[in-house]
């Protein structure tokens, strides 16, 4: 019985078995060696069928590594493709980052006094318990905005700049400057602005208004705003030097009103000042008041402007 050499197909073929013979083979058939080969035993049809799965076995073999090719490719270019994304997502977050500006704050302690300059030349005076921040960037130049707690003393440069100085701008009390030297004060709910030269537009939003109004001051001119009821007055001043005598460590008064007096007190060095009689409010006070950064010192000469006892404790300033 003549065997089937299809059986042989039934595994994967192995071109390097020995039992498969390699020998070249002539024009009649036979092996150059004379030998009797493989294919002498089987028909031509056979012989055609077993070419033919041969040739396809190759052929499947040749497209999984053609398509485990295509594979490798499209991985590599998907992954270029995610690397630059990549590189440009980095150098635009690095980009937007650098581009956020800084913010430079000067703060002071209290009875503290600090002086510094602007980029743009404009000379600021801190007084006590204050703070002071404007935004700085390397991309882009000194917008001439701050926002100020406290109270400072301002001599704003002129420049060719035609972006004016603000101060707390979008709040309720903002400052708009015109080139001008002024004293600014921003202490809880007193907010209040003395022209000495120059002029500042005062751009006011009052609650329930539901817009902007606008006030310009001239030299000589007081401005206040009270944040409770929301009254807002501007009123000549005689003397608006001494308004900002605190520059040169020193409280001027004449015929003020205690009850005012010790709150500026207490603003500037962070007390509560309380009054243990109510007769206490109705003097007046005149004089000048050393301030500085010795509490203790201006405690005691509050005691002898005031010919009251004092006492001091956590933070409470009391008047008997």
């Amino acid at each position: 019985m003549k065997e089937n050499p299809l059986h042989l197909f039934h595994e994967p073929l192995d071109l390097q078995s020995e039992t498969f013979d390699t020998r070249e083979m002539g024009a009649d058939g036979e092996g150059i060696d004379g030998g009797i080969l493989f294919t002498d035993s089987i028909s031509e049809a056979e012989l055609v069928s077993l070419r033919n799965k041969m040739f396809g076995a190759i052929s499947v073999q040749k497209n999984l590594a053609e398509a485990k090719s295509r594979k490798k490719h499209l991985i590599l270019s998907y992954l270029r493709v995610a690397a630059v994304f990549g590189l440009v997502a980095v150098y635009s977050y690095l980009f937007w980052t650098a581009r956020q500006p800084d913010f430079i704050s000067y703060e002071t302690q209290a009875g503290e006094v600090a002086q510094f300059e602007f980029p743009d030349g404009t000379k600021i005076t801190l007084n006590g318990n204050s703070k002071l921040s404007y935004a700085n960037s390397h991309w882009t130049t000194f917008d001439r905005k701050v926002q100020m707690k406290g109270e400072a003393y301002f001599e704003v440069a002129k420049t060719s700049d035609p972006q004016r100085f603000h101060i707390n701008e979008g709040d309720p009390f903002a400052v708009e400057v015109f080139g001008t030297t002024f004293n600014m004060k921003n202490m809880q709910d007193l907010i209040a602005v003395g022209l000495i030269e120059g002029s500042v537009k005062i751009n006011l939003n009052k609650e329930g208004i539901g817009h902007e109004e606008a006030y310009f001051l001239e030299p000589g001119e007081l401005a206040k705003f009270d944040g409770n009821s929301q009254k807002f007055t501007v009123e000549p001043h005689k003397n608006l030097d001494r308004i900002s005598a605190w520059k040169e460590g020193k409280l001027k008064l004449k015929e003020d009103d205690l009850q005012e007096v010790l709150a500026i007190i207490g603003e500037i060095y962070g007390l509560e000042v309380v009054l243990a009689s109510n007769e206490l409010d109705l003097k007046k006070v005149t004089g000048t008041l050393p301030i500085g950064s010795d509490f203790h010192e201006m405690a005691a000469n509050l005691s002898i402007l005031f010919d009251k006892q004092i006492a001091y404790k956590e933070h409470t300033l009391t008047i008997y």
